[in-house]
């Protein structure tokens, strides 16, 4: 919704719509009220013709190829790549998976992986290897991984170097 200080375009249209004309129509000028409701009317138009292209928009399931309405995947095919059901799912990077499933994957990868990451790109879980993308936006300390829930220190190093050129 709109704050309580803007309006929406159909306001504005109506209340530019109470104000009385005043064109002048022996050299051809538009009044500001005037020009104003044409250039509301398109952009309402524009809008609405946007909103449906979004609304409408096919995906393609990542399964079968056919067209769906729901991301990724279609009716079929959205349940849990490791056990089959409909119930409690989300879509994870290795595929759509039920919260009892996509535990279990985590903590298969906590057994085999193999710890501490130095002066990498990214933020890398330690624990299960979970790659934290815009690690940027993350601050030094202790955090807690987004996959596997598990704490971890964060140590971000910064370089600085210098270039010097004849004056």
């Amino acid at each position: 919704m709109y704050p309580t200080n803007l309006q929406t375009p159909e306001e504005m249209l109506e209340r530019w719509l109470s104000v009385q004309c005043q064109c002048d129509i022996s050299v051809g000028h538009l009044c500001e009220r005037c020009h104003d409701t044409q250039v509301l009317r398109e952009l309402i138009k524009e809008r609405d013709r946007f909103r449906g292209v979004i609304m409408t928009m096919p995906y393609v399931c990542e399964v079968c190829g056919k067209q769906t309405q729901r991301w990724r995947r279609c009716e079929n095919h959205y349940k849990c790549d490791d056990c089959g059901t409909g119930d409690g799912l989300c879509m994870y990077v290795e595929g759509v998976l039920c919260n009892p499933c996509h535990r279990a994957r985590v903590e298969k990868r906590i057994e085999t992986f193999n710890g501490d990451h130095k002066y990498t790109h990214e933020a890398v879980c330690p624990h299960c290897g979970y790659v934290h993308r815009d690690s940027w936006e993350m601050s030094e300390g202790l955090r807690i991984c987004g996959d596997c829930e598990r704490e971890f220190d964060l140590t971000r190093h910064t370089e600085v170097t210098y270039t010097t050129t004849k004056a």
